[in-house]
């Protein structure tokens, strides 16, 4: 969660005589520490126990990670972006959310994402209707790229070594979910349709 910006913790030593401390600070057996302030993403708890003979010390390590604010993105004509390819569909993260508005002409555009959500949030992608009730099209035909995937589509082209299989997905210009193995048939890569939208 993204709400949380700091925690405590409470160790606990089997010898009551061992002190102990957490990124340096003594904290009493079985005691909170002091709040610990988490940055968005990765954060390391260092924690220290020296036994009763100040000779014997083990060390421990916590990783908290907290996640990104969720964020909207909004794309078409008077929008915050004017292209699909203009979202950072490469950093998207969990409870994210792509609203593609519709306009008179589609979207002449490929793009794709090796982001994951989570059960609790999921990123989504939702079609929204243009201001005459269009609904968003999406169209390979002459598509543009991005440039922030012109590495993905080479890397996963020269990956699967030049398959007819890759380029033909290519070719249709829509989404491409991936993961690290490519499979979207693993834990946390769910693609399904959802009302107005997928979600994955």
């Amino acid at each position: 969660m993204n709400d949380t910006t700091n925690i405590t913790v409470t160790p606990t030593a089997n010898n009551p005589n061992a002190t102990i401390t957490i990124n340096g600070i003594s904290v009493a057996s079985g005691n909170a520490s002091n709040p610990i302030n988490l940055n968005e993403g990765s954060n390391r708890i260092h924690m220290k126990v020296t036994a009763e003979d100040e000779d014997t010390i083990k060390a421990y390590s916590i990783q908290v990670t907290r996640l990104a604010p969720n964020y909207t993105y909004d794309v078409g004509p008077n929008q915050d972006y004017e292209k699909i390819g203009d979202v950072p569909w490469l950093w998207l993260g969990p409870g994210d959310i792509v609203r593609i508005h519709g306009k008179p002409t589609p979207y002449y555009e490929k793009f794709a994402t090796n982001a994951r959500g989570t059960h609790d949030h999921p990123i989504r992608i939702i079609g929204v209707k243009g201001p005459e009730d269009e609904s968003p099209v999406i169209s390979g035909e002459n598509a543009i790229i991005s440039a922030q995937f012109h590495n993905f589509f080479k890397t996963w082209y020269e990956e699967h070594e030049g398959r007819d299989v890759f380029m033909t997905l290519e070719s249709h210009g829509l989404l491409i979910v991936s993961s690290k193995n490519r499979e979207t048939t693993k834990p946390g890569i769910l693609l399904k349709k959802q009302g107005d939208y997928i979600i994955f």
